[in-house]
């Protein structure tokens, strides 16, 4: 009788110990599910050379929501954005603005957009 009613008392411990750890753990679960994608790319002069610090704008078609990135040394971007719809613009001191009229991105994917600005 003694070791049923200690048996009971584990098993009802361990439920409660689970219970109480999957309560915690529910808000970072749910933030690792986040629905974004990636836009990335390079920005590249004319010639072909990578563009350092150039300005990328992307503007959301449906929020109408700005996010921006600079380019690294290697003329690489990347952006995290909600899906859907964006308008992009890429700058960079000395060249002329380049403007994209529409990308996609989708949840989880990534979706490429290369620049290429004049000078």
């Amino acid at each position: 009788m003694l070791r049923n009613n200690f048996g009971n008392r584990l098993g009802r411990a361990r439920r409660l110990f689970v219970v109480c750890l999957f309560a915690t753990l529910a808000p970072f679960l749910d933030a690792q599910t986040a629905a974004t994608g990636t836009l990335t790319g390079k920005v590249l002069d004319a010639s072909g050379a990578p563009v350092a610090s150039a300005k990328v704008t992307a503007v959301s078609a449906d929020a109408g929501q700005t996010q921006t990135a600079a380019t690294g040394s290697d003329g690489v971007y990347q952006l995290t954005l909600p899906p859907g719809n964006y308008r992009l613009k890429f700058e960079a001191a000395g060249f002329v603005t380049m403007e994209i009229p529409s990308a996609t991105v989708t949840v989880s994917g990534t979706s490429v957009v290369d620049g290429k600005l004049e000078a």
